[in-house]
């Protein structure tokens, strides 16, 4: 089987202050979708509700953070849950919010070994499921029964009218199952993921497809044994790698990653790949769909991290597809020169102390500017980027990265800078 596409690109909603940015990216060539963390959309409600109208989106539901002891979900007072957790956890309701701060976690093994608890649990998980298709409330739910008066002068029903406002309701496009985070498929934490599976597998199916999450440290699990388990419950499926850095992470390990989404793919699931910057946005060729990750970061989302906001500010090198902090930034520009010609680089040309000056202007500039021309200037220039690399083929695709790995280095770049690449080139390659 044979894939061609570059997959498509959502980005991980990680600030307020994004929407601003992404209001000015509207082609879907450079940001296909988006993917709204669960505390986020809970803590932003009405905010986010009239801007994800007609985007893209689905929600993932952090269920894994409430089952690690690694997942510090404690607020500044040390007492407390941190606000957005507290209120999702309400929002998921018991045994989420049974739980008591700051250390309460749920056990797989303890849930599995009571017929009460695990039903409990899975009577949870359909909440968590129902908050991802109802918590947009537009305008149309507060104005229900205004609707009812009026038209039902025309001679519609109240059920009716209810039926098109859930219609017109704005709704992600896949809803992902509850899920938790697991390191062997002998472990509790994978037979609880295997239980939700089976239970939404025997309910009515929803417009909006159900999706699971196979979250995992790295892509040495038995995918065989995973693919059996998934067959004939869901059809889409999200992978997530914590412990894969695309950067640094050796050849061997990103084919294990290659062929986790080609199993999976082969067998007719719909793969999406999380937390995946420029290296999985080659793998379309083993037949991922899509990728996630953030403006100016996403190599990797560790299991741990529990917060979005602020990342420290990098710039993205086209030449060499991958963000650098100041330093290094700079010292890739001077050898390599300018290869955006977006609105967020007009007027730089190869000027060092001009490109300083607009994306690390250090204390003196404290406003949102910045980080904005840097996202950006990522969210762009890697889009197009991608599509110069691969929209040829694979072979041409990998002719293109040996070009830029050799100019690097022709260049007077350290390897330090290009190495990943070769690392990628030989990851591609089919063995």
């Amino acid at each position: 089987m044979i894939w061609m596409t570059i997959p498509k690109r959502y980005y991980r909603y990680g600030i307020a202050a994004e929407k601003d940015l992404f209001d000015g990216i509207r082609d879907e060539d450079s940001v296909y979708g988006f993917v709204l963390p669960a505390q986020l959309i809970v803590d932003q409600r009405m905010s986010l509700s009239p801007w994800l109208r007609e985007r893209t989106f689905f929600i993932d539901p952090m269920t894994h953070v409430w089952f690690s002891d690694l997942c510090d979900l404690r607020a500044s007072d040390g007492k407390t849950f941190k606000r957005s957790y507290e209120k999702l956890r309400q929002e998921y309701d018991s045994p989420f919010s049974d739980l008591s701060p700051p250390g309460g976690k749920l056990d797989a093994a303890s849930i599995l070994s009571s017929p009460g608890k695990l039903e409990h649990f899975i009577a949870s998980a359909e909440r968590v499921v129902s908050f991802q298709s109802t918590y947009v409330q537009d305008r149309i739910d507060e104005e229900i029964v205004e609707y009812n008066r009026i038209l039902a002068e025309e001679g519609y029903g109240i059920r009716d009218l209810n039926a098109m406002a859930q219609d017109e309701r704005t709704k992600p496009d896949r809803l992902v199952l509850p899920y938790v985070y697991f390191t062997s498929t002998q472990t509790s934490e994978y037979e609880l993921n295997k239980r939700i599976w089976d239970w939404f597998a025997n309910k009515d199916r929803s417009p909006v497809p159900y999706c699971a999450m196979i979250a995992t440290s790295e892509p040495s699990s038995d995918w065989d044994a995973i693919v059996r388990d998934l067959k004939g419950k869901v059809t889409q499926v999200i992978v997530w790698f914590s412990q894969i850095n695309e950067q640094s992470s050796g050849a061997d390990q990103l084919i294990r990653v290659r062929k986790a989404c080609s199993s999976l793919a082969k067998n007719d699931f719909h793969v999406h790949l999380h937390s995946g910057g420029a290296f999985a946005m080659g793998l379309g060729f083993d037949g991922v769909e899509s990728v996630s990750g953030g403006a100016t970061y996403g190599e990797r989302r560790p299991m741990t991290l529990v917060e979005g906001g602020p990342v420290p500010q990098r710039y993205f090198i086209p030449q060499l597809l991958r963000v650098f902090p100041l330093a290094e930034a700079t010292f890739a520009f001077e050898r390599l020169g300018l290869d955006c010609n977006n609105r967020c680089c007009e007027g730089l040309d190869s000027d060092v102390n001009a490109f300083v000056e607009r994306f690390f202007p250090g204390k003196k500039d404290t406003s949102w500017g910045p980080t904005w021309y840097t996202k950006l200037h990522y969210a762009l220039r890697f889009a197009q980027k991608m599509d110069e690399i691969w929209k040829d083929g694979k072979s041409t695709g990998l002719s293109r990265l040996t070009e830029m790995m050799h100019a690097a280095e022709s260049a007077g770049l350290h390897e330090d800078y290009w190495q990943h690449l070769n690392t990628w080139i030989e990851a591609y390659s089919d063995r």
